[in-house]
């Protein structure tokens, strides 16, 4: 899809793809045994993610929708299959937040190691971040296990180490997009319109706003989209790899001043400020780009009367579990930038707009994600400038 327009297409007929069908699995060993996974209730749609990953040899990426369940599906496969697991986290508050379901679904207090804390490392389970993992991996040989949340970042040149020293482990990927990781093959997949069918997720009615661009600013875009397209002729003539190198890091910082340029321009938050105002969500998420944009678009929504907060990285961890307590327990409106991509539970919303769409199709799925939980209709607005702020389809 390589419009936001063909996007919200696909999102309306309920994640029907008909040029992407589902993977057939043909299950080749036994499913584990149902005593193991007693105090752990799983979907059909689970159970057949648990039995395909052991019928792979316990060895793969298991790929479901943001909201579908797939923690359930490896505490299942760990209580199952494992005597002791590592389980690999791109984030502290996904420490905290494995930490607590192990608790719930296992009765297990689990270890941590992270840079900032190491406690209970002779536990069966144990969480740790892809920044920490090497030295623990490197240190300790008596996990049989590594689940590895989010695994799409093995395929950064940083962490792609780690299943190297994960070699002879059962390992469980688990992401809900799915990326070409060698050594690690798909072994389920569920898709967004297998969820919807499910009840595993909500539907979605999705809606892409191009507003106007804004004369004030409309000189810089241009010129920036003027050397954006130089970069891309260029690179169609250079065979020279640290040259080709060199253009495309160019490019990827004249795409993000575009986008940083672009982030809050008067009609961007105009037609923000209409939708709200028709919508009346009491509970909602809006996505920017900097956490400049997170903190001008609070203060500028608190002005008009909503109960709207900034949450972003640099504010600390009990400020951020304050801003998500007040999804949980009223009326709020959430603007965020990057901090809430990924993994981390939201409290149940069923309004996102997205006013800066971010470079890569994984980071806007994960950002609908944090809307598609069960029992409800997601309703998710992208808006966006006349010019694009999205990169070509390459």
């Amino acid at each position: 899809m390589a419009t936001l327009d063909h996007f919200c297409t696909f999102l309306n007929k309920g994640g029907e793809d008909t040029e992407s069908r589902p993977r057939d699995i043909k299950l080749q060993s036994p499913a584990p045994n149902p005593e193991a996974l007693r105090g752990i209730r799983l979907r059909p749609d689970q159970s057949r993610a648990v039995e395909a990953w052991v019928s792979a040899g316990c060895h793969g990426q298991v790929v479901m929708p943001t909201g579908a369940g797939k923690t359930i599906v490896a505490l299942a496969a760990m209580k199952a299959q494992s005597r002791r697991t590592l389980i690999v986290v791109p984030s502290r508050e996904l420490v905290s937040q494995w930490r607590r379901k192990i608790r719930r679904h296992l009765g297990e207090v689990a270890g941590v190691f992270t840079g900032e804390k190491s406690e209970y490392l002779s536990a069966r389970r144990v969480i740790t971040t892809y920044h920490s993992a090497r030295k623990l991996l490197s240190q300790q040989n008596e996990f049989d296990m590594v689940v590895f949340d989010e695994c799409h970042h093995l395929n950064a040149p940083t962490w792609g180490r780690l299943l190297e020293l994960s070699e002879g482990k059962k390992i469980l990927g688990l992401t809900a997009t799915p990326e070409e990781i060698e050594g690690l093959p798909v072994v389920y997949e569920m898709t967004i319109s297998e969820a919807v069918r499910a009840g595993a997720v909500s539907r979605v009615q999705a809606s892409h706003i191009v507003v106007p661009l804004n004369p004030r600013v409309a000189p810089n875009a241009l010129a920036i989209m003027e050397k954006i397209e130089k970069i891309r002729q260029a690179l169609s003539r250079v065979e020279d790899q640290e040259e080709k190198l060199d253009l495309l890091q160019a490019l990827a910082s004249l795409w993000q001043s575009l986008r940083i340029l672009l982030e809050l321009t008067p009609e961007k938050v105009q037609k923000l400020m209409e939708i709200l105002e028709r919508e009346e969500p009491e509970k909602g998420l809006v996505f920017v780009e900097t956490i400049w944009g997170c903190e001008e678009l609070a203060r500028r929504l608190r002005e008009r009367g909503w109960p709207a907060y900034a949450y972003h990285s640099a504010l600390k961890k009990h400020h951020r579990e304050a801003i998500l307590g007040k999804l949980r327990g009223g009326r709020a409106i959430v603007v965020a930038a990057k901090a809430l991509d990924e993994g981390i539970d939201v409290p149940t919303v069923k309004f996102i707009a997205i006013l800066s769409c971010p470079k890569k199709l994984r980071r806007l799925v994960q950002r609908m994600g944090r809307g598609m939980r069960p029992g409800q209709t997601l309703k998710l607005y992208t808006i966006t400038t006349s010019i694009g702020e999205t990169r070509p389809a390459r």
